[in-house]
């Protein structure tokens, strides 16, 4: 089971192939990649009534893609799979435009919910 966690993993060789020179020396470093499963209605009196053992009921549907983020970032859709002990997520969608449509075409975008608002920057010349 471990190697097919590792193989789902692209490799600095595989990556450095399909990308232009001058991303070869940013390859090795680290990111952050988040998963996001947003809670609404969720009070800070319900999170100090949390114990071990509870249950949250997260609202969200059986396969329904959630945002994948790196770096605070939204990137793509992913769903939930278990490979054997492991939980892992598998990409269904990547982000062309996070404001402009959710995981599988039918959910709402990641801005709706759960990602940070992506502003324009202007450069003056």
């Amino acid at each position: 089971m471990e190697d097919e966690l590792t193989n789902a993993r692209p490799t600095e060789e595989s990556a450095a192939d399909t990308l232009p020179p001058a991303w070869q020396r940013v390859l090795h470093l680290p990111c952050d990649v988040d998963v996001e499963l947003n809670i609404s209605d969720y009070r800070i009196a319900d999170v100090m009534q949390l114990i071990p053992g509870n249950v949250l009921d997260t609202g969200w549907k059986v396969g329904r893609d959630l945002p994948l983020f790196v770096n605070c970032q939204a990137v793509a859709w992913v769903e939930f799979e278990v490979i054997g002990a492991n939980l892992a997520v598998r990409v269904t969608e990547l982000a062309d435009d996070p404001g402009e449509k959710g995981g599988n075409g039918e959910q709402g975008s990641p801005t709706e919910n759960t990602a940070p608002e992506i502003e324009e920057e202007s450069h003056a010349a």
